[in-house]
Protein backbone atom coordinates (compact mmCIF):
# COMPACT_ATOMS: atom_id res chain seq x y z
CA UNK A 1 0.00 0.00 0.00
CA UNK A 2 2.68 2.22 1.03
CA UNK A 3 4.81 1.70 -2.08
CA UNK A 4 2.16 2.67 -4.40
CA UNK A 5 1.72 5.99 -2.75
CA UNK A 6 5.56 6.51 -3.29
CA UNK A 7 5.10 5.40 -6.74
CA UNK A 8 2.18 7.57 -7.37
CA UNK A 9 3.09 11.25 -5.93
CA UNK A 10 7.03 9.95 -7.30
CA UNK A 11 5.15 10.41 -11.08
CA UNK A 12 2.98 13.34 -10.11
CA UNK A 13 6.28 15.36 -9.10
CA UNK A 14 8.23 13.81 -12.09
CA UNK A 15 5.36 14.91 -14.65
CA UNK A 16 5.20 18.38 -12.81
CA UNK A 17 8.56 18.87 -13.58
CA UNK A 18 8.54 18.13 -17.07
CA UNK A 19 5.92 19.78 -17.36
CA UNK A 20 7.61 23.07 -15.58
CA UNK A 21 10.49 22.50 -17.81
CA UNK A 22 8.95 22.42 -20.96
CA UNK A 23 6.99 25.41 -19.99
CA UNK A 24 10.08 27.52 -19.30
CA UNK A 25 11.72 26.51 -22.39
CA UNK A 26 9.45 26.89 -24.61
CA UNK A 27 8.21 30.08 -26.20
CA UNK A 28 9.22 32.59 -28.58
CA UNK A 29 11.55 34.57 -26.33
CA UNK A 30 13.30 32.45 -25.89
CA UNK A 31 14.23 30.97 -29.09
CA UNK A 32 18.24 30.68 -30.64
CA UNK A 33 17.14 33.28 -32.64
CA UNK A 34 15.38 35.93 -30.67
CA UNK A 35 18.29 35.68 -28.62
CA UNK A 36 21.42 35.74 -30.71
CA UNK A 37 19.36 39.44 -32.76
CA UNK A 38 19.07 40.76 -29.11
CA UNK A 39 22.42 40.20 -28.42
CA UNK A 40 23.48 41.79 -31.45
CA UNK A 41 21.25 44.76 -30.93
CA UNK A 42 22.73 45.23 -27.22
CA UNK A 43 26.14 45.30 -28.66
CA UNK A 44 25.96 47.63 -31.13
CA UNK A 45 24.37 50.04 -28.71
CA UNK A 46 27.31 49.44 -26.68
CA UNK A 47 25.63 47.73 -23.78
CA UNK A 48 28.46 46.08 -22.58
CA UNK A 49 26.63 45.03 -18.82
CA UNK A 50 23.58 43.52 -20.92
CA UNK A 51 25.71 41.97 -23.16
CA UNK A 52 28.05 40.24 -20.48
CA UNK A 53 24.65 38.81 -18.48
CA UNK A 54 23.94 37.42 -21.79
CA UNK A 55 27.28 35.37 -22.21
CA UNK A 56 28.03 32.30 -19.88
CA UNK A 57 31.49 32.08 -18.34
CA UNK A 58 32.47 29.07 -16.54
CA UNK A 59 33.16 30.26 -12.30
CA UNK A 60 36.77 28.37 -12.89
CA UNK A 61 37.10 30.44 -15.89
CA UNK A 62 36.44 33.72 -13.94
CA UNK A 63 38.92 32.71 -11.43
CA UNK A 64 41.71 32.05 -13.83
CA UNK A 65 41.14 35.41 -15.22
CA UNK A 66 41.05 37.31 -11.90
CA UNK A 67 44.50 35.47 -11.06
CA UNK A 68 45.77 36.35 -14.24
CA UNK A 69 44.73 39.76 -14.19
CA UNK A 70 45.44 41.01 -10.73
CA UNK A 71 49.60 39.18 -11.61
CA UNK A 72 49.77 41.24 -14.73
CA UNK A 73 48.62 44.26 -12.48
CA UNK A 74 51.16 43.90 -9.80
CA UNK A 75 53.53 42.85 -12.48
CA UNK A 76 53.21 45.87 -13.84
CA UNK A 77 52.57 49.11 -12.10
CA UNK A 78 50.77 51.96 -13.91
CA UNK A 79 53.21 54.45 -15.33
CA UNK A 80 52.87 58.14 -13.32
CA UNK A 81 51.12 60.81 -15.40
Amino acid sequence: MMNTRIKTATRFFAAAALGLLLAACSGASSSPENAAKAFVEKSYAGDADAVMAMVYIDEKDKRRRRRRHGARQKSNPPSPS
